[in-house]
């Protein structure tokens, strides 16, 4: 007996609006090969159809991080996706930590910015904000 599964991804619109930018009427429809199809595959595959549906990268991988982290999930498997990704969660560091590393990219960008405009005449506002940031 052989197995086979597909997926299927439909978006229908129309328009009652006659401008040159509009289409009167849109059909898509995507499939995929289900059966051997990784949770990454699925992921990529959905993440196709809503660009293709207009949606930017940028409110894809925000959808993304909002159903990985969000108060319907597991702290534990939270911190598992976390770790997995190299993501530090605000709740697992010391705010004083946290302010510190602010503070010393602050810093180095200032130090940066120093050493490739030499002969800048004044600091920078970035600059500025470097050296008078203190850690609470």
């Amino acid at each position: 007996m052989t197995y086979s599964a597909k997926i299927t991804l439909n978006y229908s619109s129309t328009s009652d609006l006659y401008d040159d930018d509009v289409l009167p009427e849109e059909k898509i429809t995507m499939e995929a090969p289900a059966e051997h199809l990784n949770i990454h595959q699925a992921f990529k595959f959905y993440s196709n159809f809503l660009r293709a549906i207009g949606h930017h990268d940028i409110s894809i991988m925000r959808g993304a991080c909002a159903l990985a982290f969000n108060d319907l999930q597991s702290e534990e498997d939270m911190k598992k996706v976390a770790q997995e990704y190299e993501l530090i969660l605000v709740e697992d560091n010391d705010v004083t930590e946290v302010e510190s590393l602010r503070a010393e990219i602050l810093n180095l960008k200032a130090q940066l910015s120093r050493a490739l405009n030499p002969d800048a005449p004044q600091y920078t506002e970035e600059e500025m904000d470097a050296m008078s940031y203190e850690v609470l």
